[in-house]
């Protein structure tokens, strides 16, 4: 059993690899993912800009392992001494670092510099997540980011406009909510094209139709006045 840590890193429990939409240009990386949940020893780094599915990766893995994995999102751990998160890690099956551009002129650094080592020498898998490919990341300690570099890289490219409409049925099928043609045809028009909107948007309709024991329906949408009345 891993030590407990003295600090509890928040995950999302919707953000489960049977709540990630598979894309068609992610064919390859899902092979990757996959073997990691059989515990595989392959290491990644994705990269791309916000709301392409990096952070949704990294928490399924860590909820698919359990307590022997280990989710750090280190825009969130700014002031945190890394040695109190990563002293135990080589007893964990999987590290998964996010927002690993973070790092850059923090003590964080040199700590996941040692910590990629050790975990590559004894073949255990690390997983991690940034805004840019390691190339891009001039600033970052040049031994971390040609360690960083040496892993089999990922972009996870934006969602376009086919994908936005794909993702919003699906993650509506996953709540038990289902949306007839007409219905998402009217949220596609209003709602704003993004991620984020979109799954914010889906949590408000889940919450309204719950409370109010309706189907989601275009009358009920214009009534909550969620989205523009305007196409």
């Amino acid at each position: 059993m891993v030590a407990q840590l003295p600090l509890s890193i928040p995950m999302d429990d919707e953000l489960t690899l049977d709540n990630f939409m598979k894309r068609g240009s992610l064919d390859v990386l899902m092979e990757e993912v996959a073997s990691l949940t059989r515990g595989g020893s392959n290491s990644v780094y994705l990269w791309g800009s916000p709301s392409t599915g990096k952070s949704h990766l990294l928490q399924a893995l860590c909820h698919h392992h359990g307590s022997d994995a280990l989710y750090l999102p280190l825009q969130d751990l700014e002031g945190i001494p890394p040695e109190a998160l990563l002293e135990n890690h080589r007893a964990l099956t999987l590290l998964a670092i996010d927002d690993v551009d973070r790092a850059i002129g923090t003590p964080w650094e040199e700590a996941l510099f040692h910590c990629f080592n050790q975990r590559r020498d004894a073949g255990l898998p690390q997983i991690y997540a940034a805004a840019g490919a390691p190339a891009t990341l001039e600033s970052m300690l040049p031994d971390l980011r040609s360690r960083l570099g040496s892993l089999t890289i990922y972009q996870l490219p934006r969602f376009d406009d086919a994908e936005i409409e794909a993702l919003l049925a699906f993650r509506a099928a996953r709540r038990g909510i289902t949306l007839a043609p007409d219905v998402l045809s009217y949220l596609l028009a209003r709602a704003p094209r993004s991620v984020p909107a979109i799954m914010s948007l889906l949590e408000e309709l889940d919450r309204e139709g719950l409370a109010r024991g309706r189907a989601i329906t275009v009358p009920l949408i214009a009534s909550l006045k969620l989205v523009s009345m305007d196409p």
